[in-house]
Order: C-alpha cells, then structure tokens, then sequence
C-alpha cells in the first residue's frame, strides 16, 4: 500500500488506511512503508540552481519507494507472503506511485500487478 498526499504530506500510519479493514477482503497481506515527501522527497534544484543537483538530486522519493518495495520482495517470506505475488496498491500519490513502480528499471520484474486509485 502507497499512500496519497499529492507528494506534499501524508503518512503509512493515518487511522484512514487501517490495514485490517483492507485485508479482511480476501487472503492478503497488507503491508506499507514511509517514504519522503515535500522538498524532502521531491525537490529537485537543477533547473533553478544549476550545479546543486547532486545536493537535492530529484525524486528521492521514489527511491525510498522502490527500496521498500525490494526489501518487501526479500522479506515477504518472513510475514508469511509469497514474494512472487507482490502486487502494489495505491491512492492518490500512491496510485501515480504505482504507476511510476511498475514502469521503473529499479523494481523491474520485482512486482506482479498494480492496483491505482485516483492519482
């Protein structure tokens, strides 16, 4: 689960995203992960401050997302999921998340299919 927030705000923990509710549907495992937002997760500098890319390089947001979802990929086994059957849900932020996951060289091959909602 990828939460939303227009890549400004949000968080795994809101009450809003009870992972209970979203599992009793069917034999699933919830499972989600913090990731940067704002300046912290998104700013990039080089088109305003040329030369200061690698101080805010861009996206690193998407970065946190992608080595969690590796981590999830290698440890999935532990919490009793099936690592071959990752599948990513998201909503908002987390739906253009999603998209931006399954399409990435970074966790290419790593995740089966991607659920999008909103974003």
């Amino acid at each position: 689960w990828i939460y939303g927030g227009g890549f400004m705000t949000g968080s795994a923990t809101l009450d809003i995203y009870n992972a209970d509710i979203m599992s009793a549907v069917g034999n699933v495992i919830v499972a989600s992960f913090q990731y940067r937002v704002g300046a912290f997760g998104f700013l990039h500098l080089k088109p305003v401050m040329p030369g200061l890319e690698d101080e805010a390089p861009g996206n690193v947001g998407l970065w946190d997302q992608a080595l969690a979802i590796r981590w999830l990929k290698e440890n999935a086994h532990a919490f009793g999921g099936n690592p071959d059957w990752l599948t990513l849900f998201g909503e908002s932020a987390g739906s253009s998340s999603v998209n931006a996951q399954l399409m990435s060289p970074a966790t290419r091959g790593i995740v089966k299919r991607g659920m999008m909602q909103s974003g």
